[in-house]
């Protein structure tokens, strides 16, 4: 009898745990403050932008520091705000969608331009990602902390 109980009350703490736990979808909806922000392949962006451009290879480390610059402006004190459809970064805005098989967020931009963030770890109130934005040249990685307010 004793055995039926304990495998009663484990099957209820089990089932009772499973419920409680949120989906992405839900876990996402709120506002998120950008705690911290890396552009993972700035070297590679610098090096096809002055090859593209047709300047000297001195020119990328000033390359380098426009992108650094804007990316600053965009991602500093930036807010990600999600509701159950869209997201918006200061001007920007996106509709969205979850891929739960590749655990990543596809944006969707007024213009049609796709981006992707890739979940590596999402808490309650911390997101750990990649946002991805496919280019003709070359992809933009940036690396991302998020924090929930």
């Amino acid at each position: 009898m004793k055995k039926f109980y304990v495998y009663y009350f484990v099957s209820l703490l089990f089932i009772v745990v499973l419920g409680c736990q949120k989906s992405v979808d839900e876990q996402i909806v709120g506002k998120w403050k950008v705690s911290e922000y890396n552009i993972a392949n700035i070297d590679e962006l610098a090096e096809i932008m002055t090859q593209k451009m047709g300047y000297p290879e001195d020119m990328q480390a000033q390359f380098k520091e426009t992108i650094e610059a804007d990316y600053k402006k965009t991602f500093d004190q930036a807010e990600m705000n999600f509701t159950d459809s869209t997201m918006n970064v200061g001007s920007e805005n996106y509709t969205w969608k979850y891929d739960k098989e590749n655990s990543k967020f596809i944006f969707t931009s007024v213009d049609e331009n796709e981006s992707f963030l890739n979940v590596k770890e999402l808490k309650d109130n911390v997101l750990i990602a990649d946002w991805v934005f496919p280019n003709s040249d070359q992809e933009i990685i940036i690396s991302l902390v998020l924090e929930k307010e």
